[in-house]
């Protein structure tokens, strides 16, 4: 126990201290990690603005702020930034952003990183891989042979994405999409909920641990599993769809019914939904 409070003594007074140094510094709010050491943010805005004659390829790794990706006439970069600078590099067609730094904030201000990259409405990825620490994650369109987005901390919000191979995943936030074309969908979440609308997919399959699944609209043979929470899915034509449907603890309705399977086996649409606690519904709108 006497450790403990020791542990605890010195924390505090690592605060103090920081706290202090903030004060006198004019309130420089928050300390930045960037793998070298230590160091106070001056809370200025910095930038990065780069324009580029083509991209075939996106490697982004954000530490803590905002990624998006929109569309517009020109291949683009802007990064806003606090602390820590970026590197960004751009070598036969593949854009490389990274951004480790680590960052504490000790209530004077709050800052916001922020990375945009900017495609034509016709760009075609060979590859496109978005890992984001902390933070937003927005993608407006993305046309990729394969994608791979991450967040370990934070909402994203995914419109328009065509792929042959997409993986999703989110550790910490809820993930969104809608209007996604793919030969294959890996989507796992572990705290938060999913939604998804317009989805047209060969295969598919949708993990969660703690959240809700809630989603409409979607083509071809997936699999759904929830561990705490249930699942929600609306669908155009029932008969297009063979569905099962399992939970634990809860009760499972298809079409107003109250029943485990549905439709025909050979069915083109195959759905499996399971969840360990909670409802599954699956209703035709």
């Amino acid at each position: 126990m006497k450790k403990f409070w020791m542990i605890i003594g010195a924390i505090a007074a690592v605060g103090l201290i920081i706290c202090s140094i903030g004060f006198f510094t004019g309130a420089k709010l928050s300390m930045y990690f960037d793998g070298k050491g230590w160091h106070l943010a001056d809370g200025k805005p910095k930038f990065i603005q780069e324009t580029y004659d083509t991209i075939t390829e996106l490697d982004i790794n954000s530490g803590n702020g905002n990624v998006e990706i929109k569309t517009g006439d020109k291949y683009s970069v802007d990064i806003t930034y606090y602390s820590g600078e970026p590197t960004v590099e751009c070598e036969n067609g593949v854009l490389t952003v990274k951004s480790y730094d680590f960052f504490m904030n000790f209530g004077f201000h709050f800052y916001t990183n922020k990375i945009i990259i900017t495609l034509p409405e016709n760009a075609e990825l060979s590859k496109a891989k978005i890992d984001n620490n902390n933070g937003k994650t927005v993608v407006e369109k993305l046309n990729a042979k394969e994608a791979s987005i991450e967040n370990d901390n934070g909402y994203m919000e995914l419109r328009n994405i065509t792929s042959e191979k997409l993986s999703i995943v989110s550790r910490n936030g809820a993930t969104k999409t809608y209007d996604i074309t793919a030969e294959s969908i890996d989507v796992k979440n572990h705290n938060g909920e999913v939604v998804f609308e317009n989805i047209a997919s060969e295969t598919g399959k949708f993990e969660l641990f703690n959240g809700a699944i809630k989603g409409s609209y979607i083509t071809g043979n997936h699999s759904f599993k929830v561990h705490n929470g249930g699942v929600r899915i609306g669908l155009k034509n029932l008969n297009d769809y063979y569905i099962t449907a399992n939970t634990a603890n809860g009760s499972t309705r298809i079409g107003g019914q109250k029943v485990n399977a549905y439709g025909n086996t050979d069915a083109k649409n195959k759905l499996e939904l399971k969840t360990f606690n909670g409802n599954v519904r699956v209703t035709e709108e």
